[in-house]
């Protein structure tokens, strides 16, 4: 038959506790440790941040191709009523050029080459060159008259969009904003390692080993979250954003900022939310929140990730539905964990010393 259990002994506590002063000075030392991951992982994200950002921009490029493609088509289509041909769109495609048409003055063409374009139509030999006139002896006999001699003619020009900058200060600010962040993914176990052990310094020593339970699964939802947005979100965003840029018949000329920034960040929101499984058991292990109520209130949860998918994403439909979906999923993940996850006694329990 069992004793009544009793405390076991631990060099860390106080009568299996600590006291205010300890957990200031364990949070210390963790975010310590934490930094200095961050400070590691960011020294590599810097060295590997031209890289980052060119894997970053690849989505952009792809979308851009297949947006641009739209724009030639629609460009040839209201010129000419009809589609391109597939060569015509082959040859797009090839040297990223659109048709456009623009007013010129006969005249002031031959005057600029110093031969008449008409003479050489048809495949016969060309006039004799002339000396070509001065732009600005031309500009300066511009009138009124002109106007009536203009006609229309069909001209290609490029269409290769690039990211683009407004500051001389804005690609380094990037460069250094995308290593930093990748340093905090990079060091993102060893980050989760030290929060967790901050949170192990105050607990029994039979309820420690549920670190090396939540600590995998914490790594793996944030790069999870990272993944999904960057892979599947990511894309339909910007194929949605570009499709309405289209349907208002706007030039689309990203900027390195706006669009690094929102790169970045996305990403990061979506591993940083899907931590929510790991925050619901570590709510119900210490007692603050009961399964129960986790299950009687499904309906409010639901409706509040709802509003934070509207507020944590750009508010379009494919990024509000790939960010509350998921976390609508987790959130009944985390019940399932809360009822079935091993557990002992439960954190913020005594700890037994079973004896004969």
């Amino acid at each position: 038959m069992l004793k009544q259990p009793q405390r076991l002994s631990d060099d860390l506590f106080e009568n299996s506790s600590m006291s205010f002063g300890d957990h200031l000075e364990e949070l210390r030392k963790a975010m310590t440790k934490a930094f200095l991951w961050i400070g590691l992982g960011s020294l590599f994200g810097l060295l590997m941040s031209n890289a980052i950002i060119g894997f970053i921009a690849e989505p952009l490029e792809k979308q851009l191709e297949l947006h641009l493609i739209e724009r030639f088509k629609l460009a040839y289509q209201k010129y000419n009523g009809v589609e391109p041909t597939e060569k015509l769109t082959q040859f797009y495609q090839a040297n990223s050029v659109i048709p456009e048409i623009v007013w010129v003055d006969p005249i002031f063409i031959q005057q600029l080459t110093g031969h008449d374009p008409s003479q050489s139509l048809g495949g016969g030999e060309s006039a004799p060159q002339k000396q070509a006139t001065s732009l600005d002896t031309i500009w300066k006999g511009m009138d009124e008259k002109q106007i009536d001699r203009l006609v229309q003619i069909p001209l290609w020009r490029s269409m290769k969009s690039k990211l683009k900058t407004f500051s001389s200060f804005e690609g380094f600010m990037i460069w250094l904003k995308t290593g930093l962040v990748a340093g905090v993914v990079l060091a993102c176990p060893g980050v989760f390692w030290h929060i967790w052990e901050f949170l192990a310094a105050g607990l029994y020593p039979h309820e420690r080993k549920y670190v090396y339970w939540y600590l995998p699964l914490s790594v793996t939802l944030f790069l999870s979250g990272i993944l999904l947005a960057h892979f599947v979100i990511f894309p339909l965003v910007l194929g949605f954003l570009l499709e309405y840029n289209l349907s208002l018949d706007v030039e689309f000329e990203p900027r390195l900022n706006d669009y690094m920034t929102f790169a970045i960040m996305l990403p990061l929101g979506f591993g940083i939310a899907f931590q929510l499984p790991v925050v619901m058991v570590m709510l119900n292990r210490f007692g603050i929140v009961s399964v129960e109520f986790f299950v009687e209130k499904w309906r409010i949860a639901v409706l509040g990730i709802a509003f934070a998918s509207m507020v944590l994403t750009p508010a379009d439909l494919y990024s509000m539905l790939g960010m509350f979906v998921p976390l609508t999923l987790l959130y009944f993940v985390g019940i399932f964990l809360c009822r079935y996850m091993p557990r002992g006694p439960g954190i913020g329990s005594q700890a037994f010393d079973p004896q004969p």
